[in-house]
């Protein structure tokens, strides 16, 4: 995406949340009628993080309602191994293919009628699609045995679908058609992602899930609530304190054996879950347009990454898995080094500049908070950075970008102590207050790119000059 489509992607994340929701309300129901339908889902693929976080109303066509129990397990997969828990994207259209050649018509029949409507909330469409659900189960089942049944069958089947991992990705995909009611309600019982922690309620609800799957369901679908919980931890890592506090919680109840063993079947996956979980959205940041998100998160979500890579390299260190996952975990710091070269480090330099300019020519106004929002993030996204350049190989880079914004800084701050210095003496407290403002808003550059010192040295610099041009009155009745 680049030029005017560029710049449509930025206004589209700068809407309020009604506006957003109209916007891809209306971007759904084109998609199917654009002369270019590539434009469009170009612009619905960046739009992602936000539509998981909003969840607004939308228009669900029958395969987007065939994929919500595993929504949130989707992935883009472009190093091109399936990761455990993981359904890659370009298996989708095949394996909804096999199953709408498959499906019982009433069914389908009634979803189309009932989704013609016009966009439905997310609780509706679950509530709609619990009978696609139930037959997609029964049909990639009754696909997949009769697929397993020779070796010139499965042969076939893999052949149609194309490829082997999406064969793993329907085998995944039946098991998530038959947990999911439980998986909506474990959906909808949770805090929304990123869950920073899960307290003992949320323990006993993953436990209960997994009971109930595990007596309504094959046994292998008992994994997939953790599937489910792992996509949304801020941190993946900490999935190995969950399965603690669920075995925990579970150890004294009549479901103990059946909860226990499907703590036991993903925790033998866990390290693939986890690295193929940051992988994802490693390259969620990665084909992310540079602006979309803010500077800062991205530091941050990069340090979070930085050091979940360190515990899973303990982990596979510890199971004796070094060698099967080491050329993932390069992959990975390569990924992350060129996603905060290209995203937070590249261009500060140059907005600080830029920024300085605009507050050169206005003099000595008090600036407006807008217009310094956007520096503040590539600020405070270069400190971040700068706290795991060695980490990356990056802190030539990150020190190069540091020393330029703060000499810029510098001679910017100086310029408007020389202005501030000559202007006439006066008791306006409100003249002071505005030439304060823009002479801090100054320092507090510094301040946010991590040069406390001389931040401290500007401050008292810019007292100094205004309590000499605006002394304290005599008479307070002065003012």
């Amino acid at each position: 995406m680049s030029g005017g489509m560029d710049d449509i992607d930025h206004m589209l994340h700068a809407l309020n949340d009604e506006k957003f929701a109209q916007v891809v309300m209306v971007l759904e129901e084109s998609r199917t009628k654009a002369a270019n339908p590539a434009s469009v889902n170009a612009l619905l693929k960046n739009l992602r993080p936000r539509l998981v976080k909003q969840t607004p109303d939308r228009w669900y066509t029958a395969q987007r309602l065939f994929c919500v129990p595993f929504e949130e397990l989707l992935a883009d997969n472009r190093r091109g191994e399936k990761s455990y828990g993981k359904v890659p994207r370009k298996a989708i259209d095949s394996v909804w293919t096999l199953y709408a050649d498959n499906a019982d018509s009433v069914i389908m029949e009634k979803l189309e009628a009932e989704r013609r409507g016009g966009p439905i909330s997310f609780v509706k469409a679950s509530k709609i699609a619990e009978p696609l659900w139930r037959d997609a189960a029964e049909v990639l089942n009754a696909q997949i045995k009769q697929a397993k049944s020779s070796a010139d069958a499965i042969k076939k089947m893999t052949e149609r679908l194309g490829g082997q991992d999406a064969f793993l990705s329907m085998e995944d995909i039946a098991l998530f058609m038959e947990a999911a009611p439980q998986l909506m309600a474990l959906r909808n019982g949770l805090s929304p992602r990123p869950i920073r922690s899960l307290d003992e309620t949320d323990a006993k609800l993953v436990a209960d899930t997994i009971a109930e799957i595990g007596e309504r369901c094959r046994t292998e679908a008992a994994t997939t609530p953790l599937m489910i919980i792992l996509a949304r931890l801020e941190s993946p890592t900490t999935i190995k304190s969950l399965i603690g506090k669920v075995r925990e919680i579970s150890a004294d109840s009549e479901q103990a054996p059946m909860v226990h063993k499907a703590l036991d079947a993903f925790k033998a996956q866990v390290s693939d879950a986890v690295v193929g979980e940051m992988e994802n959205r490693l390259e969620t940041l990665s084909e992310t347009e540079t602006g979309v998100i803010p500077r800062e998160e991205i530091a941050k979500r990069i340090e979070d990454c930085i050091a979940g890579l360190d515990d899973a390299a303990a982990d596979a260190k510890e199971q004796g898995q070094e060698g099967q996952f080491r050329r993932r975990f390069e992959r990975m710091k390569m990924s992350m080094k060129a996603v905060v070269a290209e995203k937070v480090i590249d261009g500060t330099s140059g907005a600080v500049g830029d920024t300085l300019k605009a507050l050169d020519a206005m003099g000595l106004e008090r600036p407006s908070t807008e217009s310094l929002a956007a520096l503040e993030d590539h600020l405070i996204g270069l400190r971040l950075a700068r706290r795991y350049g060695d980490a990356l190989d990056l802190k030539a880079d990150v020190s190069k970008e540091v020393d330029s914004a703060v000499k810029a800084m510098k001679e910017s701050i100086q310029l408007a102590n020389n202005k501030a210095k000559d202007t006439p003496k006066s008791t306006d407290p409100a003249k002071r207050t505005e030439i304060e403002a823009n002479l801090m808003s100054r320092v507090r550059m510094l301040e946010l790119i991590g040069d406390a010192n001389a931040a401290n040295e500007e401050m008292a610099k810019a007292f100094d000059i205004l309590d000499e041009r605006f002394p304290e009155p005599d008479d307070p009745d002065d003012y």
